[in-house]
């Protein structure tokens, strides 16, 4: 798939943006998850792990792109107890990725009451931050240049 761009100086250096936006993995029902926006460089995913142990978890970020991957050791507390009459719980393998924006970092990640939470900060390198540059005669690059 081919996207292009309106011929606009705005949009200079957004090809390779749109591009990444293609290969967005293939989205699956399981297991449910939430994205919550705490503040403008702040989002925390949510995860709904019901049923299975830190232990079994693996989170990995590369290239920017977020994997999240379970492979339940048991399917239950009490599976050696009898048998199930309803099982509801689900405790099968998962595979969950985003794609994140650059300069997105993995701040942590905790689990409680069954639900996996993976905090992301967007934090901008120094050299990324806008610079103001003053007009004037105050040359700082000392006699190495034409100033």
């Amino acid at each position: 798939m081919t996207f292009k761009l309106p011929n606009d100086p705005f949009f200079i250096g957004f090809d390779k943006f749109f591009e990444g936006m293609v290969e967005v993995p293939k989205e699956t029902n399981y297991p449910p998850y939430n994205i919550i926006k705490v503040r403008e460089d702040r989002h925390i995913i949510e995860i709904a792990v019901a049923g299975i142990n830190e232990k079994d978890i693996n989170i990995v970020l590369e290239n920017g792109v977020l994997t999240v991957e379970g492979k339940p050791s048991g399917s239950g507390l009490y599976e050696n107890e009898g048998s199930y009459l309803h099982k509801g719980i689900s405790t099968r393998s998962f595979k969950r990725q985003w794609k994140l924006a650059e300069h997105n970092i993995v701040r942590k990640a905790t689990m409680s009451d069954g639900l996996l939470s993976i905090v992301l900060d967007y934090v901008v390198p120094e050299d990324k931050k806008p610079v103001t540059i003053q007009i004037g005669d105050n040359c700082s690059c000392d006699g190495d240049c034409a100033c």
